[in-house]
């Protein structure tokens, strides 16, 4: 549950993103800005209600703050809630870490762990 945690309070990774939506320093930057807007306008010309579904793996080696402000150019370029990051790794620690935390600037996101990435089998033990 991405906004209720399971008590009804907020999830520790959703208070992370609330933070940074006013707190990140990074700006962005405008190319990627001009190259998402016209993405989403492809997919808004199709379905207005279009929800942009992006696969974390493109940029899993990105660490520099040059690509921060390029990622931050993309999901700022969409309607908030309409640009959602699927943050898969097979190790499990989670891409929205990156940036001090920066919790994809404010994007949500869902966070999973890959079991089998590549052959890289994650489920360990006693299965008997």
């Amino acid at each position: 549950q991405l906004d209720g945690y399971f008590n009804g309070g907020t999830a520790p990774w959703r208070r992370r993103s609330l933070e940074s939506e006013n707190g990140s320093n990074v700006s962005h930057n405008e190319a990627w800005f001009q190259r998402g807007k016209k993405a989403y306008e492809s997919l808004i010309r199709t379905d207005p209600k279009a929800i942009w579904s992006f696969q974390g793996f493109s940029f899993v080696s990105w660490s520099s703050e040059r690509e921060a402000s390029a990622l931050k150019g993309f999901i700022d370029s969409v309607p908030l809630g309409k640009f959602v990051i699927m943050d898969m790794a097979w190790p499990g620690p989670g891409e929205w870490q990156k940036w001090n935390n920066a919790s994809f600037f404010g994007a949500p996101f869902v966070w999973t762990s890959l079991h089998n990435f590549g052959g890289t089998d994650g489920m360990k033990g006693d299965l008997n």
